[in-house]
C-alpha cells in the first residue's frame, strides 16, 4: 500500500535564473517533480537542474557546493518518454507550453531543490513553476 503526500511547491512562475525553495525528502521513497511552463515564445529556451543533497540540514544551494554544504544536481526520468536527463545536463524547454512529470532517480536524498540554469525569454512572458509529490510504501 502506498500513502500519498500533499502536493509542495518549489518555483512558484519564475521568470529569471535561480533557485527555488528547498524541500526536505528525508521521509520519502517516491518522489516526483512537476514542471509547467507557460507563456513561452517561439525562441524562449528555460532549463532547470535537480541538486539534491544527504546533508542532516539543508544546504545552501546557492552558494557553491563544498564539504561544509554538501550537494549535487542528480538525474531525473521523463515519465512520459523514459528519457533520462544526468544531473549536469538538466531538462530544456524551448517554444513550449506544457506540463511535464519526472521521476527523481535517488530514493537516498534528504534535501532537493531546482536551479532555473537558463532563461531567455525576450519579453518576460514565459513562466515555469515546479511541484514536488512523495509517498511512501506502507506495510
Amino acid at each position: 500500500m502506498r500513502r500519498f503526500n500533499p502536493e509542495r511547491t518549489i518555483l512558484d512562475g519564475v521568470q529569471a535564473i535561480g533557485w527555488g525553495i528547498a524541500m526536505s525528502l528525508a521521509d520519502f521513497r517516491h518522489k516526483i517533480i512537476t514542471v509547467v511552463v507557460a507563456g513561452q515564445a517561439s525562441s524562449d529556451v528555460i532549463t532547470f537542474k535537480v541538486a539534491t543533497s544527504n546533508q542532516d540540514e539543508a544546504p545552501t544551494f546557492s552558494n557553491l557546493a563544498i564539504n561544509t554544504n554538501r550537494w549535487d544536481y542528480d538525474r531525473i526520468r521523463n515519465k512520459n518518454t523514459g528519457t533520462l536527463y544526468t544531473g549536469d545536463t538538466g531538462f530544456s524547454f524551448s517554444n513550449s507550453n506544457t506540463v511535464e512529470q519526472f521521476v527523481l532517480e535517488d530514493d537516498n536524498a534528504k534535501w532537493l531543490n531546482i536551479n532555473v540554469t537558463t532563461y531567455t525569454d525576450a519579453d518576460v512572458s514565459g513562466s515555469i513553476s515546479a511541484y514536488i509529490s512523495t509517498a511512501n510504501d506502507t506495510e
